[in-house]
This record gives C-alpha cells, structure tokens and sequence, in this order.
C-alpha cells in the first residue's frame, strides 16, 4: 500500500477538508475537459476533449469535431501510412530551431519512387512504424528521454481533393506527447500514449500525384518526473514507458456531411443506438438517417421490419444525433463466451431530394459497426452476464513483447491470447491502459471477458486533484474510454484506477473523483455495464461504496501476511459489503523460468485459488498478476533486471510450473440461484 506522505498529510489537514459524500456530475455537458498545457505555442491545435449534450444524447468532441469511428473502417478510403519512416533522436533540442518539419529545410530532393521515406541523410535513420525507438538499432535507444523526430513522404491519392469530401489523419497511438506536421504547418497536439486521436487536414494536403512531408515530433519525459497533462502522470509506474509511434498511422477520406460515430448496445430486452452526424459543408441540409440494427435471417433480404429511420435538418458545421431504442427481437442470439455471436448493425445516410417525398435521396454516407447482445448485472453479492452466475478465472496483460515493446501486431495480440485461451482464461483484465482496436475485435470474435482500465495508476491525492479539476484528462479518459471501445461485447467492466490513493485520509480527494469518473462512465455506456477500480488499501478504502464490484489486489504471502491468510480477509471484506461481488484484480508471486522458484510459483498460485472457489457466492473469480513477464523500468534490482518476473510464461512465451498450473485450477462448483437451485456457471 502506499499511505500519504507527510507533506501531503499535512496538507490535508491544513486545508481543513472534510470527507464527502459520493457525487453526482453528468450535468456538466458542454464543458471542456483537458486544458491547453503551459508549455504548448497557441498555434498548436488542441485536442480539448469535451462532452456535450446533443439532441439529448452525450457526445465527446475533440478538435472540434465528435471523436470518430477508429475500429472499423467501412467502405471509406484509406491510405496507410504504416511501414517505413524515418527516425532521428534530438537530445541537443535542435529540431525545433534548425525546422526539421519544414519541406523547404528537411527534404533535399524528391522521395524515391514508392519508398515512403526520404533520400538518406545525416542522423536519419530507416525504422518500421508502429514501433517504439526502445528498441530501434539494437535496443540503442531504450534508456533515452526526450524528445525524437520522425518523417515519411506519400503521394496524394488521385480523386482525393472534393469539395463534398474531407480528410482526417489518424494516429492510434504516440507516445507520449505528439507534435504532428504536414507540409510544414502544425495540424495537432495530443499527449497520452493510449489513447487514439484524428484531426481534420482537409487542404492540407499537395495535388494528386504530388509528394507531401509528415513529420512528428515524439517526446518522453525523463524518469522520475511528473506531468500532470499526460496519463499516468506520476514520477513512476510498475512498466516500461516506450516511446514512439506505437500503433497504426492513415489518412482518411469521408463525405462532408458523414456519419461520424454509430454506437449500439443490445441489453434488457432494447436495442439502443446512437447515430452521430456531423455536417462540415457550407450549405444547410436535410437528411434522413436509416438505421438497420440487426441482420436480416439467412436467405432474406433486409426489409421494412428491420429498417428505421428519422429525419434531421442540420445547419453547416452543426452536429445532430439520430437516436433509436427498438426492442430486441426474441430470437436474436445472444453473445456469452462459450458462443460469441456477433450482430451487425448499419447506419445509412442520405439528402433528401426537394419535393421527394417518397425516396430516401442521394446517399451520402454508410457505415457499419458490429455488437453482441450481452447482458452484464450485479444482483446481489455475485456477477452475472445473461442471468447466469459468472465466475472469473483471469489473468492481468501488459502490451509488451521482445522486439516490439508495446507496439504489438495484430498477430502478435492474437499469439499472446491463444496462449491464455489455451491454459483456460476466460478473462483478462487490460492492464493499465485501453488497447488497440486489434484486442477487442479478438475478445469479441473468441468469447473472451476483458476489463477495460483507465491509465490512473499510482495517483497520491493531488495527483488525483489535478487532474479532475486542473488539466481535466482524467474525465476526458473516461469519456474517450467508453466512446471508443463502448460497442465491444467482450468488455464486462469498467475500471478507474489501480492502487491510488483511495485511503482515509485521502478521502475529500478521492471520493468526488471517483465518483465524478463513474458518472461519465454511467452517462455515456449504452450497455450500462458494471464499474470497478483496483484497490491496495485492503482495510480502508473509502470508495468500494460508490461502484458496482469491489476490486482488491491482494499479495497475502508475497508482500505480507501469509497465504492462508486471503480467505479469511475476503470474509471480513464480504461482511463489511455484502451486497457487493468481490473481484481479486490482482494476486501473484514471482519466479524466474528454470529455477526452483517456479515450484513455489505454482504452489502459491494453487493455494489463493483454492481459497477463492470456496468463496464463489460472493467472489466473482481472480486475475493473476501477471500473464506474460514485462519490461519495467521500476525494477532495475529484480532477479532479471528491468524484467517483472510473476508472469506465467516468460518474456519470450515459455511456459514455467505455474502456467500449467493454472490451466489444471477448477472453476467453483455451481453456486446456488436466488431460490435455492443449483445454477449453471458461465464461462466454463
């Protein structure tokens, strides 16, 4: 646990705070979230999350316009800008003086014919993209903090320039703080490595056929400092901070008037969607936005039954919302673990003729999302998904692997969580930040229960203060969260935090932020899935009240205590809420592949999992901390330097003792229903 220190204790007492109730903030539509850093020039466009109320309906804006679709592309054009870029470390600050992001200064002559990168020069050199410069030139790099550049040249697709299209640049991920520039002007600033982002460069770009310059500017801070504009913010954290551009880069071009984001949940018996519409062309519009929720049965096509629509009239640059709540056909299959049935659902858009009155107009725009229809609950001290008991047998995952850092593959997701499937998990918590779309399509298409986490790790309570009512990025990384990956089956619940400062004497601080990011959470989650948070204050944590399961890290036996000492804590902790399940976030122990420790690895794992079957009426099941052996910068004394190693498989995916284990630990027997019957177990 990490109490307050004195300094901050102090504070608190001086303040004369006192402790509060859980609050209530989703009233406070319209405001921008993230503040403009000190440090930022003014011609640099903000990302400003926001959250406001359109036609009734919560939507995130960002850069101006609502954050778009990012998982699933549609029929619209994209040119990848993945692959080769070039790369050069600035640690004299020279790029900034000598214009390394100004075309006149940077390129000495045209790009060589379909190479995607410039003709070589001094410092430059030639890496893959995604990546992290951790690992560039051997590894050369992988201590270095501070500021990097990289640069590729494309050519301008023929039939891009429209007056009825626009075009979006799109990063998936950059850690940590990005400058980003075409042809020399500044298009976008955006600070925090997991969290994707798109900003509108419609005339920016040169003549089809002509060559253009995307230059980035990268940026880590040095270890051990803080930066309360970026997530996590804190001195430290228990992984390795890589840097670069770790996950997918495309230009995108969509009509004008376009459908920006569909979001669609299927729950309680409703279907809900949200069909968010932004007009950017200069003359006023109506429009009619069609809506098919569910694929028609095999053999038939999509009729009247199972096609809605609703008129709108938008003004230029104006948003609107095309809201429908439909009930679920009673045959529509369901999404569970063991049958992962995936729905899709399509959103049309189209210009009504003048004095048309019967024909739905010129289509303008389509776009297509896929959902399940899952049911997640809390009824009492157990968690259910469809009605049924679930109990969780789970495992934490940080996105690390030799070689690629955090920026793994889409292969290299689907290695990493065969191997969990393989050993019997059935839910892994994301730990401590989203993932790229890569992950969720894999949980959703293979029935796999995922915990989506928000990067507020290790925060004290002015950390916690700051970052709520100062920058504002810990309400914006709720909101983006949820907006993002909201659609994803998969995701059973929602976590705000790891071992922060959640104790009683941080309680004025920490019980309004978590309240006021549940109650982003609650506003914008069509499905209205549970919320949870990871706790290391075992016996004073004073915010459990405010969310749906309790979530606690436990290392009885490792950091304290003794093993046998876990289930009597969980009686206590039952007795304190016993109308809330309880999730073992996180339980572990170490070992180092082919030494004598692997058996007390194994041993340790059996003996708290024991304790937590017994335990199934009111523990919803356990993750262990970790999967796979990470890179950290945080512990430079483990038995493998720079190297966690508590995970089940090592660095290089080798199995050790506890890995196999694991895959031979039983799932409880079947908890008894509410009327005493016996109920089946899901995600068995």
């Amino acid at each position: 646990m990490r109490p307050l220190n004195h300094r901050q204790l102090l504070k608190v007492l001086l303040t004369g705070l006192v402790i509060l109730p859980a609050v209530s903030t989703p009233g406070r539509w319209g405001e921008t979230l993230t503040k403009a850093a000190e440090d930022t020039p003014a011609r640099w466009p903000q990302p400003e999350t926001s959250l406001r109320r359109v036609d009734g309906r919560p939507v995130v804006f960002q850069y101006g316009l609502p954050l778009p679709e990012f998982a699933e592309a549609g029929e619209r054009e994209r040119l990848e800008l993945t692959g080769s870029w070039e790369f050069r470390p600035d640690p004299k600050g020279e790029g900034d003086r000598q214009r390394w992001f100004d075309p006149a200064t940077t390129v000495p002559g045209p790009a060589p014919a379909g190479s995607g990168t410039l003709p070589s020069s001094d410092g430059w050199i030639e890496v893959p993209v995604p990546g992290v410069w951790d690992e560039y030139e051997g590894g050369r790099w992988a201590t270095y903090d501070g500021t990097t550049w990289f640069r590729k040249t494309f050519v301008t697709p023929s039939g891009w320039e429209s007056p009825e299209h626009r075009i979006q640049l799109v990063f998936l991920g950059v850690a940590d703080h990005a400058r980003v520039w075409l042809n020399g002007i500044p298009v976008a600033e955006h600070r925090g490595a997991y969290f994707p982002f798109a900003v509108d460069v419609t005339g920016r770009l040169r003549a089809p056929g002509e060559t253009n310059l995307l230059v980035v500017r990268a940026a880590r801070r040095p270890w051990g400092t803080e930066d309360l504009n970026t997530l996590p913010p804190g001195r430290a954290y228990d992984w390795w901070p890589y840097g670069g551009i770790t996950a997918p880069v495309y230009l995108e071009r969509y009509p004008s008037l376009s459908i920006r984001k569909l979001r669609a949940a299927a729950a309680r018996g409703r279907f809900v969607a949200d069909v968010v519409v932004m007009n950017q062309s200069q003359r006023p519009e109506t429009i009619e936005v069609f809506l098919m929720p569910w694929e028609a049965p095999a053999g038939q096509k999509v009729n009247t039954a199972t096609r809605y629509s609703t008129t709108l009239s938008i003004r230029p640059n104006e948003a609107r919302v095309a809201h429908f709540d439909l009930p679920l056909p009673d045959d529509l299959p369901r999404w569970s673990p063991s049958r992962p049935v995936l729905h899709e659902a399509r959103a049309e858009l189209y210009r009504r003729r003048a004095g048309d009155s019967n024909g739905a107009g010129e289509l303008l725009d389509r776009l297509a999302v896929h959902y399940g229809a899952v049911e997640v609950a809390v009824r009492g001290s157990q968690l259910l998904l469809n009605d049924r008991p679930l109990f969780l047998k789970g495992v934490n995952w940080h996105a690390d692997a030799p070689g690629a850092g955090s920026a793994l593959t889409g292969e290299q997701v689907a290695r990493d969580l065969d191997l969990a499937r393989a050993a019997g998990v059935n839910f892994v918590r994301l730990s401590h930040y989203p993932r790229t779309p890569a992950a969720y399509h894999y949980a959703d298409t293979h029935g796999l229960l995922l915990l989506d986490e928000l990067p507020l790790y290790w925060l004290n309570w002015s950390q916690m203060d700051a970052l709520l009512n100062e920058t504002g990025i810990a309400r914006a990384a709720a909101a983006e969260m949820v907006w993002n990956n909201g659609n994803h089956p998969s995701i059973l619940l929602w976590s705000l935090l790891n071992e922060c400062d959640t104790g009683s004497r941080s309680a004025p601080v920490s019980r309004p932020f978590i309240s006021a990011l549940r109650d982003v959470i609650r506003e914008l989650d069509l499905a209205g899935r549970p919320i949870t948070y990871a706790s290391n204050h075992l016996e004073d944590d004073v915010g459990w009240d405010i969310v749906d399961v309790i979530g606690v890290n436990e290392y009885f036996g490792f950091f304290y205590g003794t093993d046998d000492q876990v289930g009597p804590y969980l009686d206590r902790l039952h007795q304190q809420y016993p109308a809330k399940p309880i999730l073992v976030t996180e339980y572990g122990n170490w070992a180092v592949l082919g030494t004598p420790r692997e058996e007390i690895q194994a041993e340790k794992l059996r003996r708290h999992w024991q304790q937590f079957i017994e335990r199934a009426h009111f523990v919803a099941g356990a993750a262990w901390w970790v999967f796979i052996d990470y890179r950290t910068r945080h512990e430079p004394d483990s038995a493998i330097p720079y190297v966690n190693t508590m995970g089940l498989l090592d660095r290089e995916r080798r199995p050790k003792a506890a890995y196999r284990a694991y895959h031979d630990l039983p799932l409880p027997a079947a908890p008894e229903g509410p009327e005493g019957q016996a109920q089946p177990v899901e995600g068995r």
